[in-house]
């Protein structure tokens, strides 16, 4: 069984603003069971086969496997103790800790070091569900 690593990844993505996906193991494609953001009406034949034929899908990571908030406090314990590095924990702490986590990175001007980070845990996480999953990854 194969799986193109650039259609986890853009999965996973998509799955941290509330879509859920599933691989389907006889076509080899990632489906999209549903979206929560964007009101996409569920895919009742697919819901209704995935019921039916649990065995032949596979979840692909979740908003809280992926924990995006994780990822930003372990990208934050890579700096030295600081001003900084306490000014970046406590943008993780109460609301909307994604737009503050991201208005202080561009501020300092680090947003592409994190966007460079992100996209390589969100790789390894790809990676490792693949493994785990037994699929083989198509680059």
């Amino acid at each position: 069984m194969k799986v193109k690593l650039i259609e986890i990844l853009d999965a996973m993505n998509y799955t941290g603003i509330g879509a859920q996906f599933l691989y389907h193991i006889g076509t080899e494609e990632i489906v999209m069971l549903s979206d929560k953001v964007f009101g996409l009406t569920r895919n009742e034949k697919l819901e209704k086969d995935v019921r039916k034929n649990p065995d032949d899908y596979i979840d692909l990571p979740n908003e809280y496997e992926i924990d995006e908030i994780g990822m930003m406090d372990t990208y934050i314990e890579n700096f030295p103790e600081s001003e900084l590095k306490e000014e970046l924990r406590d943008t993780l702490v109460g609301r909307s800790p994604h737009q503050k986590f991201e208005e202080k990175l561009k501020a300092i001007e680090l947003w592409d070091d994190w966007v460079q980070y992100r996209a390589g845990e969100y790789d390894w996480i790809a990676r490792k569900w693949a493994a785990d999953n037994g699929l083989t990854i198509v680059e």
